[in-house]
């Protein structure tokens, strides 16, 4: 009998994958938390086989309980899982020792293959999978990036770059022959083909996109 620890922050999916999951005659859900302090306590007083937690908890760093589970109680297996995965939470899960990383799209079939195989000693977070990860997530977010940038218009290219270059708005303006209400409307259109809430969004999409010299955050 495989003993399972759920954290997930969204009630309804920690308590729905619990139940999934118990449906399985080898496994069993020893405890199912929204709280990662709570399924911390959980984990190291319980010691399950494993431990299935989201990267996004509301109350601490998800990695940073990753972290402690495995300095604490090694032989717990800790498989983290994410609505939207992020290459830096792949890197993240990998650093903190995590056996494996699934998206939460993942068919209940593939998690379950997930929590038996790691319950057998397997990691399949190694270095050369977390690196295949991380390299399929960066290219799909640089093809979201591409996509992006090619709404933009000419005019609004070279506002974007002096934007992220650290130009106020009137800068912009006396840089281009234009007035500094024209460089305002133009950069509400930027924002919204881009998606972005404000100029630090902006300028942070012109420089990770290439259109801007500079190095990501």
């Amino acid at each position: 009998m495989t003993r399972i620890v759920v954290a997930d922050s969204c009630t309804l999916l920690c308590q729905g994958l619990s139940r999934l999951l118990e449906t399985e005659a080898d496994l069993r859900v020893t405890g199912a938390y929204t709280r990662g302090r709570e399924a911390l306590r959980a984990v190291l007083e319980t010691r399950p086989d494993v431990f299935l937690v989201d990267t996004r908890l509301e109350d601490v760093d998800a990695f940073v309980v990753v972290g402690e589970v495995r300095r604490a109680r090694p032989e717990v297996r800790v498989v983290v899982f994410s609505a939207q995965p992020e290459a830096r939470e792949v890197r993240q899960a990998y650093e903190a020792g995590a056996a494996a990383f699934v998206e939460k799209r993942a068919d209940l079939g593939a998690l379950l293959q997930v929590i038996r195989r790691v319950r057998r000693g397997e990691r399949l977070l190694d270095a050369a999978r977390a690196a295949a990860i991380v390299q399929e997530l960066e290219a799909g977010q640089r093809a979201v990036w591409a996509r992006r940038a090619a709404r933009l218009a000419a005019r609004e290219l070279e506002i974007l770059q002096l934007l992220a270059q650290g130009c106020s708005n009137q800068e912009i303006a006396d840089a281009l022959g234009l007035s500094e209400k024209t460089v305002r409307n133009r950069l509400s259109e930027v924002f919204a083909k881009l998606g972005a809430q404000n100029r630090t969004q902006a300028a942070l999409f012109a420089v990770r996109a290439g259109i801007a010299p500079g190095v990501p955050a």
